[in-house]
């Protein structure tokens, strides 16, 4: 047996409107989904990779040894931002300076 559909009728005023006109809501009971033909599968390429189990980003190689890893380097180019009083400066110029201290302390070049 089908349920016919209710409407329901509210009105909503403020102190500052004269007059509100009145707000009508329908519930009705939901009809069944129609179903479409399954669409194609993808078939995968002859020279793809999976990626299962990988990151999207793109992974670094470690430095070689003794070699001031990307992240040490990145540190210490903030550092010296930081001791500028983190005024305005060269990113490249703090990164070349860092990557050079760090190379000095380890004696790399």
């Amino acid at each position: 047996m089908a349920r016919k559909a209710r409407t329901r009728s509210t009105t909503s005023s403020t102190s500052t409107e004269s007059s509100a006109a009145p707000v009508a809501t329908t519930t009705a009971k939901a009809s069944t989904a129609v179903t479409s033909p399954k669409a194609p599968t993808a078939v995968p390429r002859a020279d793809a990779t999976p990626t299962a189990g990988r990151s999207a980003k793109p992974t670094t190689p470690p430095p070689p040894a003794g070699e001031p890893s990307t992240e040490e380097i990145a540190a210490r180019a903030y550092e010296i931002f930081l001791s500028r009083g983190s005024a305005g400066g060269d990113p490249t110029s703090d990164w070349l300076q860092a990557e050079r201290e760090l190379r000095e302390r380890c004696g790399c070049s």
